[in-house]
């Protein structure tokens, strides 16, 4: 299931991350924004896993963290689509 769970949002992270070009060209938006906001997705995830896993490691709710993350990643994946809309 962790496997599982991994695949899913690394595939989500992916996908935005290579479509990246796609959806900010038609707004008239440079090829060195489109850099910077790939650059600010990549270190967020980064910041965001370490705070992440300094919690985790003081917890120990595995499952709530998963079930949080999991939850959050989809809705945040949703209202960005939305937004292009």
């Amino acid at each position: 299931m962790l496997v599982l769970t991994f695949a899913m949002l690394n595939g989500i992270f992916v996908a935005i991350g290579r479509s990246l070009s796609a959806i900010y060209a038609p707004f008239g938006f440079g090829i060195e924004f489109i850099t910077i906001v790939g650059i600010l997705i990549i270190v967020c995830g980064i910041i965001s896993s370490m705070v992440t896993g300094a919690a985790l490691d003081k917890s120990s709710k595995y499952l709530c963290f998963l079930r949080f993350i999991a939850f959050s990643s989809t809705l945040m994946t949703g209202l960005f689509m939305y937004s292009l809309i």
